[in-house]
């Protein structure tokens, strides 16, 4: 479910907190989403220190995934195994 329109959007600098799902990670924090840049584009307006995790079951945590300039890598990996800080 999607939030009702006519709440007040949320900038990316106020948000203390990422959950960000992705298809692969490695454990430098390297995601591999589905190719759009959405959530890139967001977290590079994300206020300094706020904190990103990654989403994903733990075959989803791979030995690298290919990354670019503009990717951001996550500060925490969380799968049903548990979390653990990215290196």
């Amino acid at each position: 479910m999607e939030p009702p329109a006519d709440l007040p959007e949320t900038p990316a600098a106020g948000i203390d907190l990422f959950l960000c799902p992705g298809l692969a990670f490695d454990r430098a924090g390297g995601r591999l989403g589905h190719g759009a840049g959405y959530y890139d584009r967001l977290l590079a307006t994300a206020a300094p220190g706020a904190a990103t995790f990654g989403v994903s079951f733990s075959n989803g945590v791979v030995p690298s995934v290919p990354m670019a300039g503009h990717d951001i890598r996550m500060d925490f990996l969380v799968t049903e195994a548990g979390i653990c800080q990215a290196r």
